[in-house]
């Protein structure tokens, strides 16, 4: 997954050079720090909506920073203002200030 150049940073729209380049290569990325995002558990007991931060996007997957504890395991659906994510909540691990890191593999993106 390599970053790509040329997202409006204003509305977090992908321009038409990324969406080409993510059809002809399958290479999709999104560029995000912190942004304030929304996660829904999409299967278990604890299906309800989250409100999280983007912290980091890698060639494995997306990290998330929030108040709560998630299930390892689970889908998850997170609506960023670049896109929408889903994938498998692969690890959880908490940090000294209280919050929780959340480690997500991105199994499909869709961009807006």
């Amino acid at each position: 997954m390599h970053f790509l150049k040329g997202m409006d940073v204003e509305t977090g729209a992908f321009n038409e050079f990324m969406i080409n380049r993510a059809v002809e290569t399958g290479e999709v990325a999104l560029p995000v720090h912190e942004e304030s995002a929304v996660a829904w558990v999409l299967e278990g007991p604890d299906r309800q909506k989250y409100d999280v931060r983007a912290a980091d996007l890698s060639e494995t997957g997306l990290m998330l920073s929030m108040d709560q504890r998630l299930p390892l395991g689970v889908w998850a659906k997170i609506n960023m203002r670049c896109g929408i994510v889903f994938g498998r909540i692969r690890r959880v691990a908490p940090r000294p200030n209280g919050e929780f890191r959340v480690f997500i593999r991105v199994d499909e993106l869709i961009p807006r």
